[in-house]
């Protein structure tokens, strides 16, 4: 999981502690700091990823710059190797093939730079995933920004358990599907001479699919029956077009070590408490790799060893708020409204009464692909 360059910029904030045990994080300076983002997933399906870059000043445009022409492996404690490949600057990838960690195993990344450093996580162990017991929602009114804003909406909790007396820790990735439609059909078409009848495919109902940023975390240590309840996920507001129809959330959920789920408390934290992008100290948190070539040289990221579940949850319109979708609105076209002359060609338009017409140049009040979205329903669709 690629750490976008907000994220990059927000690891330069003050370091704090963690929540799940005693643990006090190691920050260091920023300055074209070397940063690396690794994990392998038990899940074939789920291909391993390595991204290196290097961080520089804020004051200088752009929050990092891709790490070419290293050299990447993946470590077992048994000595096996997995060499990883250059397939885009900065990001490295096994060669078609997955790495799966398994159990009683530990794994380490190693990285090379050109400029003859290596670097290398600590060993991690593979812990067997946790099965997700439920996601579930409920309808929150919610703070949404810092300004005092409130919303409606459904917001998502996970729910997991272990099957030993071992502490979870866990990270989420989050992806959703939502089918919506627009509010006019497509009947009519200017051609820009004349309406006719529109015969063509039906863009009204789409389906889209985004994935969604944010440091979801929780462990279970010290909870009682070493579970995770409630979970915090994502909050989808009541405005736009998600909740219109069906909306649908896949969660992937990921076992990982403790010192990979102290990186992400911490920068979670961080985040949190600040406020913002913008309320930064020139710091970062290190995270569990080093320069092993160099103990001078200071990096700064995290390598994860992850065990994978899945779940998907469909929540239909809610009715305890008001939805409030794209606004769309139509302005008649003739002697009080919009020229027919001005009218771009293969517009579509609504017949309001006999031969008399509106339309919008929102375009997307129409066709729901304008939104973003495909008429091609997706196979796990429900």
């Amino acid at each position: 999981m690629r750490l976008n360059r907000a994220i990059i910029l927000l690891l330069l904030l003050a370091g704090l502690f963690s929540c799940v045990e005693p643990y006090t994080p190691r920050t260091v300076g920023y300055d074209e700091m070397l940063m690396i983002e690794g994990i392998i997933f038990d899940d074939p399906a789920m291909m391993p990823k390595v991204t290196i870059s290097r961080s520089i000043p804020l004051n200088r445009e752009g929050g990092y710059i891709y790490e070419t022409g290293a050299t990447v492996s993946v470590e077992c404690d048994d000595g096996t190797s997995f060499p990883f490949f250059e397939t885009t600057p900065g990001v490295y990838r096994t060669a078609g093939l997955p790495v799966i960690p398994e159990q009683g195993k530990s794994y380490r990344l190693l990285v090379a730079t050109s400029d003859q450093k290596i670097y290398a996580s600590a060993y991690e162990p593979y812990t067997p995933p946790a099965p997700i017991d439920s996601v579930t929602y409920r309808a929150e009114y919610t703070k949404v920004s810092e300004f005092g804003e409130w919303e409606h909406g459904l917001k998502f909790y996970a729910n997991a358990s272990s099957s030993d007396d071992r502490p979870l820790y866990l990270r989420w990735l989050l992806d959703a599907t939502y089918h919506y439609s627009v509010p006019f059909p497509g009947d009519f078409v200017w051609t820009g001479s004349v309406v006719e009848n529109y015969l063509g495919p039906d863009y009204r109902y789409c389906w889209k699919s985004l994935e969604i940023p944010g440091i979801f975390i929780a462990d279970s240590y010290g909870t009682e029956g070493n579970r995770v309840a409630d979970a915090e996920l994502n909050f989808v507001s009541q405005f736009g077009d998600q909740l219109t129809i069906r909306y649908s959330l896949n969660v992937v959920q990921l076992t990982i070590p403790r010192s990979a789920y102290e990186f992400w408390y911490d920068l979670k934290k961080m985040i949190d408490d600040t406020g913002g992008l913008y309320e930064t100290q020139p710091f970062r948190i290190r995270g569990n790799i080093e320069c092993i070539s160099d103990p001078d040289t200071e990096a700064g990221g995290v390598f994860e060893v992850a065990g994978v579940s899945r779940a998907r949850i469909f929540a239909d319109r809610p009715t305890e708020f008001e939805i409030r979708p794209f606004n769309c609105s139509l302005v008649p076209i003739g002697p009080d409204g919009l020229s027919w002359d001005l009218l771009p060609p293969n517009i579509f338009v609504t017949e309001v009464d006999v031969e008399k017409y509106a339309t919008t140049l929102q375009q997307q009040c129409y066709d729901c692909r304008l939104r973003g979205g495909t008429t091609v329903r997706p196979p796990f669709w429900e």
